[in-house]
Formats: structure tokens, C-alpha cells, sequence
């Protein structure tokens, strides 16, 4: 049985929240959690959610702490199925310039492999959802093996690349990037192709932007078609 604990670590390397960190415990889970992810609000409280052990189904579990390492809630909020024909999993946070915050997740259904969509949902301060229903973020599914780059785009939205399947030869590998808004508006269904063609596949984005920057930019691996060599592109 696996928990899911947090640390706050000073940076004279103290641990804040004492040695044994802040126990983050869904009560309804069978054994525990696994695969955290944080994200620090302006307000410096950290929202972090992780993998719940459910039966028969798992789901996103989340909690807010303080500074001091507070729980700001009695219990974690939950991203669930309340049906539980879909598993809810691989959580990150997004944080916003405001209190609000993203948590992106997959929805996985069907037997291994399942048929895995991306979903992502805003919340308020509260951790109430903002949005009737979470966002489908793309029509395009993803493996079960790569998880989305994804990161803010300093105007409370975020930009996410993936790796998905190419649109003429559906066995080949190819990055998509697509952009969320504060409203939950998207670029499109399926989000940008970030490299057209059919000679290469593309796989393993990596996402960048500041403020600095006139436009985000996705590094990826690209190699010949049957993958027996490689390279790095950066695509703006």
C-alpha cells in the first residue's frame, strides 16, 4: 500500500513541514496513491494531485496545503467516474496568475490497451469546478505509455503537446500542440499538427513559453519511419 506524502523543503534545505512531510490520504482509496503532481498557486499554497487506488476503478484525488503545510480541506476533492465505466488518472497541475487552477487528466476506457482521451477541468480556490464539464482537449487519443507536455501560457491558459497518431498513417507517430484558455476555448478539435508529413514519425514533445517569448516552442524527437535513427526539432 502506496501514500502519497509532501515535502516543503526551505532553501537552506530544512524540512518545513517536518520529517514525516504532510500524509495526503483519500480514505475512500483501497491502497493508498501513487503519481503526485504539484503546482504553486500565487497565493503560494500547493495543489497537489495524485492517482487514487479504486475499485473498480481509479480517480484523481486532490488536495490544497498552505505554506505552514495545512490541508486547506478535510477531506481530498475527487476527479471521479461516478458511474465507474472509466478509470480517471495521470493528473497534472496547471496553475493560473488567480487562485484558480487546471488539473489536467486522462480518461482511460476499455481493456489494455485502453482508448485514453485528455480532459481538463478548472477550478476555483474552493477546488469547486468552474466548468459544467471538463474540457475534451483533443478528438485525438493518446497511448498509455506518453504523457503531454503542458505548461501555462502566462495569460491564465496553457499549451499542451502530445504525442498522438499521424492523420494519413494512423500507425505512425506524430505531435500535436493545442491551447486552453481561461474559458475552457480551444485552438481547434484536434489541436496543431506541429510537424506535416508522412516520411518521419514524431514522438516525446517538450513543451516551452515565457513571456519573453513571440510564441510558444515544442522540442521533439523525430526519427525516420522505422525509427532506426533520430534527431531533435524544435518547432515555433
Amino acid at each position: 500500500s502506496l501514500n502519497v506524502v509532501a515535502y516543503r523543503v526551505g532553501m537552506n534545505g530544512n524540512q518545513v513541514w517536518g520529517t514525516t512531510g504532510v500524509q495526503l490520504i483519500d480514505s475512500a482509496a483501497l491502497n493508498g496513491g501513487i503519481a503526485p503532481a504539484v503546482g504553486v498557486l500565487p497565493s503560494n499554497d500547493a495543489v497537489v494531485a495524485w492517482i487514487a487506488d479504486g475499485s473498480p476503478k481509479d480517480w484523481v484525488a486532490f488536495q490544497k496545503i498552505s505554506p505552514s503545510g495545512q490541508p486547506a480541506w478535510s477531506t481530498p476533492h475527487r476527479i471521479i467516474d461516478s458511474t465507474f465505466a472509466s478509470t480517471q488518472s495521470r493528473p497534472q497541475v496547471i496553475p493560473t496568475n488567480t487562485d484558480d487552477f487546471f488539473i489536467y487528466y486522462v480518461k482511460q476506457t476499455g481493456f489494455f490497451p485502453p482508448v485514453t482521451n485528455m480532459y481538463m477541468q478548472r477550478f476555483d480556490a474552493a477546488g469547486q469546478p468552474v466548468w459544467a464539464t471538463p474540457v475534451h482537449l483533443s478528438s485525438k487519443t493518446i497511448n498509455a505509455f506518453n504523457d503531454p507536455s503542458i505548461v501555462p501560457d502566462g495569460n491564465n491558459g496553457a499549451y499542451i503537446a502530445y504525442t498522438t497518431s499521424n492523420p494519413t498513417i494512423p500507425s505512425f507517430n506524430d505531435v500535436y500542440v493545442q491551447h486552453i484558455d481561461f474559458n475552457g476555448n480551444l485552438w481547434s478539435a484536434d489541436g496543431t499538427e506541429a510537424c506535416t508529413g508522412t516520411n518521419t514519425q514524431r514522438m516525446s514533445p517538450r513543451m516551452c513559453y515565457s513571456a519573453t517569448m513571440p510564441h510558444p516552442v515544442v522540442l521533439l524527437k523525430e526519427t525516420d519511419s522505422g525509427q532506426s535513427s533520430a534527431g531533435a526539432t524544435i518547432q515555433s
